[in-house]
């Protein structure tokens, strides 16, 4: 039962985050760039290549401020949903597993925003290679909700697991020091 909550905390969050930083992002690049008859990669005042970056790193970085404490505090308070993410260890496999520390605050600050600017940078380079040059106010607002909305659901999963991966290693150290 518990592992059933803590799978459906997961995606309830996920989809959370995704629609409102889809609704959020699309609505702000409209305001953005709805005077703008095309926008470029690259050329020009405004670009969406910069706009794209920009977005990522920063998205990321206010995405786990704001997670990362909510998550603990809500991991702490409910603790079947730590059973459940604990009794479920494949639950917890993340992109960083192992590749970097855990400690939230160097995550928020560093590892997010750089995992983010890794995404655009790739999402740019697909662009690229299928010739996609510019596009209109509308196009540029519809690609960004999309784009934002499923890093920020992706990018919610991994922080709430890290969170959770990161407890359940401390309670492990807590066990080994109490034995």
């Amino acid at each position: 039962m518990s592992s059933t909550r803590w799978s459906v905390h997961l995606k309830r969050e996920a989809l959370i985050n995704g629609v409102t930083n889809a609704l959020a992002n699309g609505g702000i690049a409209w305001l953005l760039f709805k005077d703008k008859a095309v926008i470029h990669a690259w050329q020009g005042a405004s670009t969406f290549g910069v706009d794209l970056l920009a977005t990522a790193a920063i998205l990321s970085l206010i995405l786990a401020a704001i997670l990362q404490p909510l998550q603990r505090r809500a991991l702490l308070k409910n603790t079947d949903l730590l059973i459940g993410a604990r009794g479920n260890p494949k639950s917890l496999i993340t992109w960083d597993r192992g590749h970097f520390p855990f400690r939230p605050w160097l995550n928020t600050f560093a590892y997010y925003p750089l995992t983010g600017l890794l995404a655009a940078t790739l999402t740019l380079g697909v662009l690229s290679a299928f010739g996609v040059e510019n596009f209109s106010a509308l196009e540029y607002s519809l690609f960004k909700g999309a784009w934002t909305g499923v890093w920020a659901a992706l990018l919610t999963r991994q922080i709430i697991k890290g969170c959770a991966a990161g407890m359940i290693n401390e309670q492990r150290i807590e066990e080994l020091d109490r034995s």
